[in-house]
């Protein structure tokens, strides 16, 4: 029994080292649970390209927003688990997960993680035509007038939601919320002024073009790829907020696959092409093992669910 016991270990051993050697051999696809226009897609499509061009094979990013991406982590949870088809994930879910946990998956019992991609801070934007050139104006206007202030997120409970309330609740303001399917669909809005103001994961490309106002960062102290740029922190004393993004497969996908799939992202990180990229929208690579993608989510998830519960916070579509 032993004998049969040892030989099938070898065997399933086997498949996976085989399996990881062929890897990847067909279309590689990426899930970006959001609208398109946002971080996470545009993301998504750089680090498409490069993977398609290191591996030979093609690479198609999909975008299927909706229900604060739980429809498009669904999907991918729900998928073959063979490395071909990967969700492009950030703060956003793992703050949903705090937040209000999701009935269609479980993101740290689904899902496998394979890389951190990026490290950020978000920046304050506002557009042109509101007249808000700090974030002094935005609080000014916020206490006389209770509610009156909006601002957008890509979906309740997301990283950006439960860090733009803790914002509020330190600075003493009552804000109006407003969800979006994912950062690119609240652009329109945020640039025509009708909503007041957004955290962004990477507003680079909207500042430099003059469409977005960046009013500050969400650094401890000054981040160095926006060095100009005012720390939200001094004018309200304690905050802070980083964020991240990274890629996860389903559960049960061979360890080989990751590991390759890692290793692959780990090359693409490590190019120029990549890094000038990066820089040209704001943030920071990040890279490194599986491991330490889980360890991010873990943290995350338990500081969310810590400053709910002590500030009492509330999320509701």
């Amino acid at each position: 029994m032993k004998r049969h016991l040892f030989a099938l270990t070898l065997a399933l051993a086997g498949a996976s080292f085989a399996q990881a050697q062929e890897y990847p051999s067909r279309p590689i696809q990426i899930v970006v649970v959001a609208a398109a226009g946002g971080t996470t897609d545009a993301l998504a499509r750089l680090f498409g390209a490069q993977l398609q061009q290191l591996s030979g094979q093609p690479v198609v990013v999909e975008n299927v927003a909706g229900a604060s991406g739980n429809i498009g982590m669904e999907r991918v949870a729900r998928a073959t688990p063979d490395g071909y088809t990967v969700a492009l994930i950030s703060t956003i879910q793992t703050g949903i997960t705090a937040a209000r946990p999701p009935k269609g998956y479980d993101l740290l019992r689904d899902f496998e993680p394979v890389i951190k991609l990026t490290d950020n801070v978000a920046t304050i934007v506002t557009g042109p035509k509101t007249g808000y050139r700090s974030i002094a104006d935005v609080l000014a206007k916020a206490k006389a007038h209770p509610g009156s202030v909006t601002y957008s997120t890509p979906g309740s409970g997301s990283g950006q939601h439960i860090a733009t309330e803790i914002f509020a609740s330190m600075a003493g303001v009552e804000l109006t919320h407003v969800p979006y399917k994912g950062e690119g669909a609240a652009l329109p809005d945020l640039i025509a002024g009708r909503i007041d103001f957004a955290f962004l994961g990477s507003a680079k490309q909207f500042t430099e073009k003059g469409v977005l106002v960046p009013l500050g960062v969400t650094s401890k102290g000054k981040w160095p790829l926006s060095p100009d740029l005012p720390v939200i922190g001094d004018t309200v004393p304690g905050f802070s907020y980083y964020a991240w993004t990274g890629i996860v497969v389903p559960a049960k996908t061979p360890p080989a696959v990751i590991a390759k799939l890692n290793s692959l992202m780990n090359t693409v990180l490590a190019s120029k092409q990549t890094a000038a990229a990066l820089d040209s929208i704001g943030l920071a690579k990040a890279g490194g093992s599986p491991n330490a993608l889980a360890q991010q989510m873990r943290d995350n998830i338990g500081d969310y669910r810590q400053i709910i519960v002590q500030r009492k916070l509330k999320f509701e579509d």
